[in-house]
């Protein structure tokens, strides 16, 4: 489809559905105009109301762009949820602005991978096809929520064997002492911290927070080695807390905190998986805000979902595509580029 093409089917579309008070593209109400780089496969179109108009530009018709969108486009074009983006149309006043959505053609497809095999390249981690997580340009930290079964801990388990591939440093803490999690960490050697049945009942509360306060420690030490050699690189240094809620007292959120907030530019991250992400039992809403890679896995995920980790984002702007597999299935986000995109986790070839 051309760049025209697109452009017109889009102007049709939102004619039908969009309300905007009896203002439509057919009565200079607005405009549409589509970019297409038909080598990355990636575009923008963007919507240009005419000023003066009868509804407001702001995040509701956003939304409703959106919602109006994603289900039109699919499954020729995926929509990235965000915004609102406001940008320049270098055009007189009553059209110098517009309201910017970008797309890609096509949509995403789940990855078939091995946790033996590494797939990084050049501070790149595939997710699916078409989709890296860009750990270089993002804060490093990964925050995953979902149900029990949605598939925490198969995707936990293929961005951790990863950055062990590469030389990471990993320590798992998993108050559930979950089967596979602890084979996964076991077979290759990976420290594993989980309560022990005949050990004092404090025994497993100061042992989390030794590894944490060893992790605000080496934050302390890497940082002083930056203040010796600007250019000093380190390989990843991962603490995994896994079903976050099940432990969290106030002294391990804070260490948490410290880990979220301090340990970025000298690669010491924290992932944390969690059923939900609140204030009161994980993470503060800094923290939350300042997780590189944001994980709500859920095959239909409500705002309720949604409410912790993309704030204010409706998932019903977004369409989820659905295969064989009923689990992996939701939304990720890149805290760089702020775009929710539909997500279908890898799947593991040689699970544990």
């Amino acid at each position: 489809m051309t760049e025209i093409e697109l452009q017109k089917y889009i102007s049709s579309v939102l004619q039908s559905a969009l309300k905007t008070d009896g203002e439509t593209s057919s009565l200079n109400g607005y405009a549409v105009s589509v970019k297409l780089d038909e080598h990355t496969g990636q575009g923008h179109f963007d919507f240009i109301p005419t000023y003066p108009v009868k509804y407001a530009v702001d995040k509701k018709l956003n939304g409703a762009i959106l919602s109006i969108l994603s289900g039109a486009l699919y499954p020729f074009f995926t929509l990235f949820a965000g915004g609102p983006s406001f940008v320049s149309t270098n055009l007189p006043l009553t059209r110098a602005r517009a309201l910017r959505f970008y797309f890609k053609v096509g949509t995403y497809s789940r990855k078939k991978v091995s946790i033996d095999e590494s797939y990084i390249y050049s501070d790149f981690l595939p997710i699916m096809s078409g989709f890296d997580y860009d750990f270089k340009h993002n804060s490093g930290h990964v925050a995953i929520t979902g149900s029990s079964g949605s598939g925490k801990t198969v995707m936990a388990e293929y961005l951790l064997s990863q950055f062990w591939l590469i030389g990471a440093k990993i320590i798992i803490i998993d108050p559930k002492l979950d089967r596979n999690l602890w084979s996964f960490a076991s077979s290759r050697g990976i420290e594993y911290h989980y309560p022990k049945v005949d050990s004092n009942p404090n025994a497993f509360d100061n042992e989390v927070l030794d590894v944490l306060s060893k992790a605000v420690k080496k934050i302390g030490e890497r940082q002083s080695h930056f203040l010796k050699n600007e250019s000093a690189t380190f390989t990843p240094y991962i603490i995994f807390v896994d079903e976050a809620a099940a432990y969290s007292s106030k002294a391990s959120r804070e260490l948490m905190e410290k880990i979220v907030l301090m340990g970025r530019a000298c690669r010491v991250w924290l992932f944390v998986s969690a059923q939900s992400m609140d204030a009161t039992s994980v993470l503060s809403s800094t923290a939350r805000d300042s997780m590189g890679l944001r994980v709500i896995l859920s095959a239909n995920p409500s705002a309720e979902d949604c409410r912790y980790l993309m704030k204010g984002f409706d998932p019903n702007d977004i369409v989820i595509p659905h295969d064989e597999y009923s689990f992996g299935l939701g939304l990720i986000e890149q805290k760089s580029d702020g775009r929710v995109t539909p997500l279908l986790a890898p799947y593991i070839q040689n699970s544990e």
